[in-house]
């Protein structure tokens, strides 16, 4: 986004940001990142603000694994379904270590995931959590390879592991060298990386952070609160196949363990592990997928980024929380632009994570004048006096009109007013009014089949106009929303 000159017209800001929406196909089979831009958008997230657990996005690991006793780890508890064990109330996801017998074992506790349901292949998985302190309790929040082979075959990614009463955060990958095919022989050859944050003293693991990974086909970074403490190379052949898989999520908390190495003093439980959400966003640039489907269990919070110059509101953007926006430097090079600033005078860097609403607005180290509305009256006035202080001006682009759009065998065939001397036409179709979730199209035909639709849904579009100035798209207004008949 870098060295572009141009500036404002009719108070938008003439660039590329990242749109706030995530493309979802609606026949329940694959959600994929807007094609707009490169960086973060969401694609699948559970926010827990139902009342009990979405089975449409997990189910239950139970028992205690089987022919696998302690799954592999010595484990002492016995996972179930229970509510006791596994429950969603006030916004949050509640995962519950208890002492207690049950089919001959001293614990229960919980153990979800999404293999089968969704499932990722790149991107940035988090998850924000609070975790228990005690002796014996190993919580965990971590991600297993789709592989018929099993473990180690299948990849392992350890977003998050904590035990015991230690104030610390630990991120791995486990991946396979070698060895027999038996996943559980004693011949089979597993290698692990792995780190510790432990970066700053305020750290304390009982309080809310947010754990995640940005995972490509060349690493896989680790990061608490946003700071990375850990990153591993997985372009080696031993490493490459285990990391390029598609994996599903899953949260634990184990009772005793190779970890922990321990089990808890008697009547010290519950432990519980509290979930406010698990979300993914990905790159289009990553080449990655995800099986994932949208299911309505609560809302994404969405924050509004506003840009400003001499406090005239120049454009006004919403994301989803935790995706990121481009900051592009549209006045470079001209009469001491300085940057964006923040409200606490901290300078916007070329990308940022949104995770609240916030005001950037434009430092100058010269005066400058503020760009004035143009209309199609009188732009070629002031493009001739902007020509004078160095602004070049972005054209207007009329605001769409749809035509029709009407159900047709599974299909939906939206008809567009042709709008002259346009690039192109940006469509949105949801299935609810305000676009919250949405499958974006961009076309430059005026005549849209949008396949997969469901004949006993409703389906919402509506489309603008743009055209491409200097590699840069600018978007007219959009149409009115039309519901699909």
């Amino acid at each position: 986004m870098k060295g572009f000159k141009e500036k404002l017209l009719t108070g938008t800001l003439a660039f590329t940001m990242v749109l706030t929406s995530a493309a979802v196909q609606f026949n329940t089979t694959e959600v994929k990142a807007d094609t707009a831009g490169s960086d973060y958008k969401l694609v699948w997230s559970d926010e827990f603000n139902g009342t009990a657990l979405n089975t449409d996005n997990w189910t239950y690991d139970l028992g205690n694994g089987g022919s696998n006793a302690g799954w592999g780890n010595n484990e002492k508890e016995y996972y179930t379904n229970r509510t006791d064990n596994v429950y969603v109330s006030d916004g949050t996801l509640k995962i519950t270590a208890l002492e207690q017998k049950f089919n001959r074992y001293n614990y229960t506790s919980g153990r979800i995931k999404t293999a089968g349901k969704q499932t990722f292949k790149y991107g940035r998985m988090e998850a924000r959590i609070k975790l228990p302190s005690l002796k014996g309790v190993w919580p965990a929040f971590w991600m297993l390879g789709v592989d018929q082979k099993g473990w180690p075959w299948c990849g392992e990614i350890d977003i998050l592991e904590a035990w015991n009463t230690d104030n610390f955060a630990q991120g791995a990958f486990h991946w396979n060298t070698g060895g027999e095919d038996n996943s559980y022989s004693p011949n089979y050859i597993a290698r692990q990386l792995n780190a510790r944050y432990t970066a700053y003293n305020w750290y304390d693991k009982t309080q809310w952070h947010i754990y995640a990974v940005e995972w490509n086909d060349k690493k896989i970074n680790y990061f608490v609160d946003d700071t990375l403490y850990f990153s591993v190379d997985v372009t080696s052949a031993d490493k490459k196949d285990e990391a390029s898989k598609y994996y599903y999520f899953l949260l634990n908390v184990a009772v005793g363990g190779n970890l922990p190495g321990t089990t808890p003093t008697y009547n010290t439980l519950p432990a519980t592990m509290e979930v406010d959400y698990v979300r993914a966003y990905q790159k289009t640039s990553d080449q990655g997928g995800n099986t994932a489907t949208w299911t309505e269990q609560g809302e994404v919070p969405v924050h509004t980024v506003t840009f400003k110059d001499e406090n005239k509101v120049m454009s006004t953007f919403t994301c989803y929380d935790g995706e990121t926006l481009e900051i592009p430097s549209v006045y470079a090079g001209e009469n001491g632009f300085e940057g964006w600033y923040t409200s606490d005078n901290q300078k916007a860097i070329n990308t940022m994570r949104v995770r609240g609403s916030i005001e950037l607005t434009a430092k100058w180290s010269v005066p400058h004048k503020v760009e004035q509305d143009i209309t199609d009256n009188n732009r070629d006035n002031n493009r001739d006096n902007n020509r004078d202080n160095n602004i070049t001006t972005m054209p207007s682009v009329k605001k769409a009109v749809i035509k029709s759009a009407v159900k047709k065998k599974g299909k939906a065939v939206i008809k567009i007013k042709k709008i002259a001397k346009v690039s192109g036409y940006q469509l949105n179709v949801a299935q609810n009014v305000k676009f919250k979730k949405v499958k974006t199209i961009n076309t430059k035909k005026t005549t849209v089949i949008v396949k997969k639709i469901k004949s006993n849904k409703k389906y919402y579009v509506r489309v603008r106009a743009y055209k491409v100035v200097n590699g840069t798209k600018v978007y007219g207004k959009w149409s009115k929303v039309r519901k699909v008949k």
